[in-house]
């Protein structure tokens, strides 16, 4: 099967189905790949994300009401601010796509241990630091490519989040092994951070745009309940939103 082109976003699963999916699927790392014509992006070695701007006068506060807003998709949303500014999107197949995520070293794997996850976990940034300064791989995963970094954007700690981008320079374009980015973790927390997810969008707004194997954008995690603050962060960001391919 053929990758589809097409516009953000025809999709619209029901929220609740799409959270017991990511539970379920959470547990199923060895399923088969959707299969994909195979697209390039930019090479993980290159520098970061450079993003595109467009002027926020684009995007009026009367383009839809609270109420709207309240009722709307978010993935629909962000497709029509992108539209207004004349952007059309393919959604990326993550398993498929070349050269975009960095794969992990043996090293990384080995360094995945219960002393660097206690610390992610009670968020020690000191300790965290300690193993940086004493050479310790900082972008470390487990088998199923679940990264230290996946695991704070699940649980909202910013401020690990913030030391393991900005200082150990870890890299945001990684992934687990069912296709999903520390973007689709972070949408999926119990209440969004959007302080970590313009951390995130600032390093690479593409991973907004990538799915995982169940063919899901991150966005697609969005509890119903928290719609209407996806639906203004997106129009109060939209300049930032631009991937760059």
């Amino acid at each position: 099967m053929h990758h589809e082109k097409r516009p953000i976003l025809k999709q619209k699963q029901q929220q609740s189905n799409l959270q017991l999916v990511y539970l379920n699927t959470c547990q199923k790392h060895r399923m088969t790949a959707m299969v994909s014509t195979k697209r390039s992006l930019p090479s993980s070695s290159e520098s970061s994300c450079k993003i595109a701007r467009v002027y926020l006068s684009e995007f009026p506060d009367r383009m839809m009401s609270t109420e709207q807003q309240n009722d709307t998709n978010p993935c629909d949303f962000l497709a029509k601010l992108l539209k207004l500014s004349g952007v059309e999107l393919d959604i990326i197949d993550s398993m498929t796509v070349e050269g975009f995520f960095e794969d992990y070293t043996e090293a990384e794997v080995n360094s995945y241990d219960n002393d660097i996850l206690t610390a992610v976990r009670s968020e020690d940034i000191d300790r965290l630091r300690e193993f940086h300064a004493d050479g310790r791989p900082m972008k470390c995963a487990n088998q199923f490519g679940e990264s230290i970094l996946h695991l704070a954007c699940r649980r909202n700690f910013f401020d690990v989040a913030q030391f393991l981008i900005k200082e150990a320079k870890i890299s945001v374009r990684i992934r687990d092994d069912y296709g999903r980015n520390i973007l689709h973790d972070a949408a999926w927390a119990c209440e969004p951070n959007f302080d970590l997810i313009e951390l995130i969008l600032e390093e690479c707004p593409d991973l907004l745009f990538m799915k995982d194997r169940r063919g899901h954008t991150p966005v697609s995690y969005a509890r119903r309940s928290h719609w209407a603050q996806w639906n203004k962060f997106f129009h109060k960001r939209a300049g930032a939103l631009i991937p760059k391919a």
